[in-house]
């Protein structure tokens, strides 16, 4: 299971909680789970992610399910990359630290 889609159609509950999280927190305020915006990314990728899985997998009961993400990108802007103006808008190029404490 994968996909781009928050970095490629985000809804505005994510680039609102993006926004806030990334502009108004410290990397300590998010290791320690407790900025604006962070618990709609923890209802994303556990709550709906669990959702989503099990709705795609219906009566089947399979081992292993693997789940895929981006962990951490090229800190370096790569000029044309396909998601470069994702990146620059969530301050990646600028403070990549902050955004790599949000996915851990």
């Amino acid at each position: 299971v994968g996909g781009n889609d928050i970095a490629i159609r985000p809804s505005i509950p994510t680039i609102l909680s993006a926004a806030s999280l990334l502009k108004f927190s410290s990397i300590r305020s998010i290791e320690a789970r407790k900025p604006l915006g962070l618990r709609h990314f923890i209802k994303l990728f556990k709550v709906k992610m669990t959702e989503y899985i099990k709705k795609l997998l219906g009566k089947s009961k399979p081992k292993r399910v693997i789940v895929c993400m981006l962990y951490f990108l090229d800190e370096k802007p790569c000029n044309g990359g396909w998601c470069e103006r994702q990146l620059a808008l969530l301050g990646y190029n600028k403070e990549p630290a902050k955004l790599q404490a949000v996915i851990k």
